[in-house]
């Protein structure tokens, strides 16, 4: 009986993506999963053409606790699997403009399955407001194209208080490609090539590497 036992919790520690953990295992806590997507720290990014670029990380990281079940069921599936989901995958990712201390938000909707070589020219621009990530922003999106990608891209500052967003830039068009470089375990990675231009006509552009990850847990009993 002991040496069955052992032989069980190593077989579950040598399967498990996440690593041993004694504990998780003996309490039967269960799996949980999250998905990961962010920029290289090189992203450039350009307010104006010709003007000199910033380089921006940004990075978010979601369970089915913000999304649902649903919603994060299929990201899940895109992601660690390429599943083809009928609809864009959206992938989210924030972060700050060290020039100018702004929040940048960047979501890519993309056609489903991704594909290692597929480049994806980009159709349009897509509205979501800064600070809320939730199901109804990251949820599987019907594109205008189903070949195309679309963008949403803004950037503001938060104030309080009163607690509010005040934007400083928000994308009414969306241009460029995105190129999916390659696939691998649990994930992929994109060379993104991005022009965005706002109400009043003033362009800004992304160029850089990011990507998205899955991730499969087994968190410590408490």
């Amino acid at each position: 009986m002991r040496r069955s036992l052992a032989a069980l919790l190593l077989c579950a520690c040598a399967t498990s993506l996440a690593g041993c953990n004694l504990s998780s295992l003996i309490c039967g806590a269960e799996e949980e999963r999250a998905v990961t997507v962010n920029s290289d720290p090189t992203l450039a990014y350009m307010r104006a053409p010709g003007a000199a670029p910033t380089q921006l990380t940004l990075i978010s990281r979601v369970t089915d606790f913000e999304l649902g079940e649903a919603a994060f069921g299929e990201l899940f599936s895109a992601v660690e699997r390429g599943a083809d989901l009928g609809r864009g995958v959206v992938l989210a990712m924030t972060g700050d403009d060290p020039a100018t201390g702004e929040t940048v938000a960047l979501y890519l909707a993309l056609p489903t399955p991704l594909r290692s070589g597929t480049t994806i020219p980009v159709g349009g621009a897509f509205q979501v407001p800064l600070g809320d990530v939730g199901s109804n922003h990251l949820a599987p999106r019907t594109l205008a194209d189903p070949s195309r990608a679309e963008v949403a891209f803004r950037s503001g500052t938060y104030h309080f208080p009163p607690p509010e967003w005040r934007t400083t830039f928000v994308a009414t068009q969306a241009s460029g490609t995105v190129r999916v470089t390659s696939r691998y375990g649990q994930g992929f990675a994109l060379q993104l090539d991005l022009t965005v231009t706002d109400a009043a006509g003033r362009v800004a552009r992304l160029q850089g590497r990011a990507g998205a990850f899955s991730e499969r847990y087994t968190p410590p009993c408490t």
